[in-house]
């Protein structure tokens, strides 16, 4: 029963277009909650959220998010172009296209001599002017880790996947898919209070990706279960390690980031200029 969505102003975004609610067979990438498709919009390509799930509650979070995207402008943060449904159950989201996927992917299937450390620095200094827009805008993403982090040939990165931002519930956070808390500030992962210095925090875990093209704690092999990890994130200072050939500010700027304490970490702000400084 869809009678108590709130669907808020959602009717600005909608685009009344046939040819986008038929859907190619095949998507191009799935996630927990949906799966992403090509698809052609005023004449350029663009990415077509779906849910898996026409569950009322999914489609309400899903509108959320969506309601969440149209509000922004930036050119650090994917772009929706639109929202098109014929029934509450079909609904999509037209975004931007980014044709070299996610970081997590790019990071994977680069290595350090194919992917330059002044093409990474350049996707850090986008991402952390997405999340200052964000935070000025009084939002916290809550969920940056490279698999939500899009990357383009000419337009860089860019943030995506609002899935979980600004007003959402806590429930099954830790058990969230293949382990985001290790992503996560240890505040988040007592379920305490927080601010958007968990960003930060997830930032500096970002950085340690760039570094070395694989998954925070890799390193620590099967050893230890994703609960131990986090145990000793929050507990024993433990935090993903850095390569020989990471620039040593890049370093320093990622411990800032992943200080335990969310008041000692710096702002986007302060994560720009340095950027700006040290990559001259």
């Amino acid at each position: 029963d869809y009678s108590s969505l709130q669907w808020g102003d959602l009717d600005l975004l909608k685009i009344h277009d046939p040819i986008l609610l038929a859907l190619p067979d095949q998507p191009f990438a799935t996630g927990a909650s949906g799966a992403i498709y090509l698809g052609r919009f005023l004449d350029q390509q663009v990415a077509i959220k779906t849910l898996h799930s026409d569950a009322p509650t999914h489609v309400q979070s899903f509108i959320r998010e969506l309601q969440v995207l149209g509000t922004i402008k930036s050119s650090h943060i994917v772009e929706l172009a639109g929202v098109a449904w014929t029934h509450p159950g079909n609904i999509q989201g037209v975004m931007e296209y980014m044709d070299m996927g996610d970081l997590r992917t790019h990071l994977a299937t680069t290595s350090p001599a194919t992917f330059s450390w002044s093409a990474k620095i350049n996707c850090a200094d986008s991402i952390a002017k997405g999340l200052f827009y964000l935070h000025s805008m009084q939002m916290i993403h809550r969920d940056l880790k490279s698999r939500n982090v899009l990357v383009d040939s000419v337009k860089g990165a860019k943030l995506s996947d609002f899935g979980s931002s600004k007003e959402v519930v806590y429930g099954d956070t830790m058990t969230a898919a293949v382990g985001t808390f290790r992503w996560m500030a240890p505040e988040m992962l007592l379920f305490q209070g927080y601010s958007n210095a968990v960003d930060i925090f997830s930032f500096g875990v970002v950085l340690t990706e760039l570094d070395s093209h694989a998954l925070p704690y890799a390193d620590l092999g099967e050893t230890l279960s994703d609960e131990a990890i986090a145990r000793r994130v929050i507990h024993g200072g433990l935090r993903p390690s850095f390569g020989q050939d990471c620039p040593v500010w890049v370093r320093t700027l990622a411990l800032r980031c992943m200080a335990a304490n969310p008041d000692d970490r710096p702002s986007a702000t302060q994560i720009i200029y340095c950027i700006k400084t040290e990559s001259r």
